[in-house]
């Protein structure tokens, strides 16, 4: 059985967890960025940077050593962007479907037009556009 894109990006980052829970959490962001960026390399660096400045925001919340215990919204938005997501388990608020839709809209004219209106149409969905 193949799995999610969401369930690939979070056992890398539990691997993390386990090796590197011990370092900086500044460095653990990083870490968090990057695994986010080669799951996502289909996608322009500026549509992939601008979703990781919002989605990245809250990992520096809570407990000083803790930021890989707090990537789930990042796997939800792995499977946004690989067209796999699931709006029957719908982590996602406003805030973030306005975030997306925001980016894909500003960078829309160098993506496919199918994935734009895939995530367009969630985006309206859930009342964000």
């Amino acid at each position: 059985m193949e799995m999610f894109s969401s369930e690939r990006f979070l056992a890398k980052i539990s691997k993390f967890r386990k090796s590197d829970r011990t370092d900086s959490v500044d460095t653990q962001i990083a870490t968090i960025r990057s695994t986010f960026v080669d799951m996502n390399r289909h996608l322009p660096a500026g549509v992939v940077d601008e979703l990781l400045d919002h989605f990245t925001l809250n990992l520096t919340e809570g407990p000083e050593d803790s930021a890989f215990d707090r990537c789930e919204k990042l796997g939800d938005l792995v499977d946004v962007l690989h067209e796999e997501y699931d709006s029957r388990n719908d982590p996602l608020d406003v805030k973030d479907w306005t975030a997306i839709g925001d980016v894909i809209s500003d960078h829309a004219r160098h993506l496919d037009m199918e994935f734009v209106t895939y995530i367009m149409k969630l985006a309206v969905d859930h009342h964000a556009v």
